[in-house]
C-alpha cells in the first residue's frame, strides 16, 4: 500500500493508467458537501499528488470514471456531469491532458437523442484514435453509447444493442489495433429504466467498420455484469465482473480465444458472501491481474469489505494477498493497470468512517541483499529485497573456501523487503 492523494474529505479513485514507472494517473471523484467534483491524482515515481482538474460548473456534479493515455503528454479522462438546471440529468464529460494541464474538451458535452448519458471508460490506440463507452437513456431504456476521437473532435458512433427495448450498458473497453476493439457490460430482458430485471453479460466488437454484439456466456439467469476487459492479442482477451446467486455476488471471468467467449473458473475468498471484480489488466496470455473486493463479514448486512486480487498464470486464477487499510470497514480496488509482469498499480477507496483514496503497488524486485553487517556483540543483520510475499532461503558460509549451508528462510513483506537478525552466527557470513 502506498500513500495516495485526496481532494475534499470524501474521495474515490475508479480509473488508473500508467505510461511508465514514474508517470501514472488516477481519476475519480471528490466532495465535501453534496456535490461531487472531478478528482485527478498523479504518480511521479516517488509520490501521489493532487492535480487540478476542471469542472463544467461549480454547481454541477462532475465525476470521472476512466482514463487512458497514448503518450505522457496525451491523456483522456471521461465521466459525466449533471446539469444543475437540467433536473439532474447526466451528460458526458471529457477532459484532456496536454503535458501541462487538464482542460475540458467541449467538442461533445451532450449526447444526441439521449436525455441522460454517462461515459464509463476510455482507451486509446494512438493520439488520433481513442474510444469512449458508456450508456444513454433513450425513451424507457438505456442504450449503449460509443464515442470516437479522430485527432480533431469527439463524435458519437453508431453502436450495437441486444434490442431497442432492452437496457444495454457498456462499462469497459480495450483495443489491440485500430480494427480490433472490445467493449463489455451488461443488458437486461426489457424492463424499463427504474425496474429490476436479471442482467446478462454483453460484449461488443469493433472490426474497423462497425460495432457488433458478440454472444457471451452467463453464469446464472439471475444477474451477470462485466466491468473490465483486457486483451493481449486478437485471440486472447479476459473480461471480468460478477454474477449473483440469490443475494450473493460471485467473481465472473470470461476468456476470448479468437472464436468465442467461454467462462473460466475463478476463486471467491468467501463463498458465502459477496465477491466482485471491477478491473483487469493482462501482460501476456499467461499473466493477468484482476481486482475488486470480497465481504469478509459474516452476512450480507455486516459488510467488512477487503481488497481482492486474483492472478492468472495461464492455467488457473488464484487469490493473491493484498493489503487493507486498518480501521476502515470498506476497502475496494476499483481499477488496475500493469506496465509489465513485475509492476502494476491498483487503485480504489477505503471507506467508513470516511472515504479516502487507496493505492496499491505490485512491484517485483530482483532478489538481492542490500546490506550485511555485524555488531560488536556478534549479531549479524541482513537486509534484502525480492517479490512481495516471496519465500527466500538464506545460505551462508563463514569464508569463501568452505561450502555454503542453509541459514534460515525468510518471507518478504508486502513491499518485497526482508530483514534477518542472526544472534548465533559464529562468524560473518559471506
Amino acid at each position: 500500500m502506498v500513500d495516495s492523494a485526496n481532494g475534499d474529505p470524501i474521495s474515490d479513485i475508479v480509473g488508473v493508467v500508467c505510461t511508465s514507472s514514474n508517470n501514472c494517473w488516477g481519476v475519480g471523484r471528490t466532495r465535501s458537501g453534496s456535490i461531487w467534483h472531478t478528482l485527478i491524482v498523479h504518480w511521479d515515481g516517488s509520490a501521489w499528488a493532487l492535480v487540478t482538474s476542471p469542472v463544467t460548473s461549480g454547481s454541477d456534479t462532475n465525476v470521472l470514471n476512466g482514463v487512458a493515455c497514448s503518450a505522457p503528454n496525451d491523456c483522456w479522462a471521461v465521466g459525466d456531469h449533471a446539469l444543475a438546471n437540467n433536473l439532474g440529468f447526466a451528460q458526458p464529460v471529457i477532459e484532456h491532458w496536454n503535458g501541462a494541464s487538464w482542460t475540458l474538451d467541449n467538442s461533445l458535452l451532450t449526447a444526441p437523442n439521449q436525455q441522460d448519458a454517462v461515459l464509463n471508460a476510455v482507451t486509446c490506440v494512438g493520439p488520433n484514435n481513442c474510444w469512449a463507452v458508456g450508456f444513454g437513456v433513450v425513451g424507457n431504456w438505456t442504450q449503449t453509447l460509443v464515442e470516437h476521437y479522430d485527432g480533431t473532435s469527439w463524435i458519437v458512433v453508431t453502436s450495437a444493442n441486444t434490442s431497442a427495448r432492452e437496457s444495454n450498458t457498456l462499462n469497459a473497453i480495450t483495443c489491440t489495433a485500430a480494427n480490433d476493439c472490445w467493449a463489455v457490460g451488461n443488458h437486461d430482458d426489457g424492463t424499463p429504466v427504474g425496474g429490476a430485471a436479471p442482467q446478462q453479460s454483453l460484449t461488443l466488437h469493433w472490426d474497423g467498420t462497425a460495432w457488433n454484439v458478440v454472444a457471451s456466456p452467463n453464469a446464472t439467469t439471475q444477474g451477470n455484469v462485466l466491468t473490465g476487459v483486457s486483451c493481449t492479442s486478437t485471440s486472447d482477451c479476459k473480461a471480468v465482473g460478477y454474477y449473483t446467486i440469490g443475494l450473493i455476488w460471485q467473481t465472473f471471468v470470461l476468456h476470448w480465444n479468437g472464436s468465442g467467449w467461454t467462462q473460466i473458473t475463478s476463486p471467491n475468498p468467501n463463498d458465502d458472501q459477496d465477491n466482485r471484480l471491477f478491473g483487469v489488466s493482462c501482460n501476456s496470455p499467461n499473466d493477468c491481474w484482476a481486482v475488486g473486493y470480497f465481504n469478509a463479514g459474516e452476512n450480507p448486512f455486516n459488510v467488512l469489505a477487503h481488497t481482492l486480487a486474483l492472478h492468472w498464470d495461464g492455467s488457473a486464477w488464484t487469490t493473491v494477498p493484498s493489503p487493507n487499510r486498518e480501521n476502515f470497514q470498506i476497502n475496494f480496488l476499483n481499477a488496475i493497470t500493469c506496465l509489465s509482469s513485475s509492476e502494476c498499480w491498483a487503485m480504489g477507496v477505503s471507506d467508513t468512517p470516511n472515504a479516502i483514496t487507496l493505492a496499491e503497488h505490485y512491484l517485483v524486485l530482483p532478489r538481492q541483499l542490500t546490506s550485511l553487517g555485524r555488531d560488536g556483540d556478534g549479531v549479524v543483520t541482513l537486509v534484502g529485497a525480492a517479490a512481495p510475499g516471496a519465500s527466500i532461503q538464506i545460505e551462508a558460509t563463514a569464508d569463501l573456501s568452505t561450502a555454503f549451508a542453509p541459514l534460515t528462510t525468510v518471507i518478504t513483506n508486502a513491499s518485497g523487503l526482508f530483514t534477518l537478525i542472526d544472534n548465533d552466527s559464529a562468524a560473518m557470513p559471506k
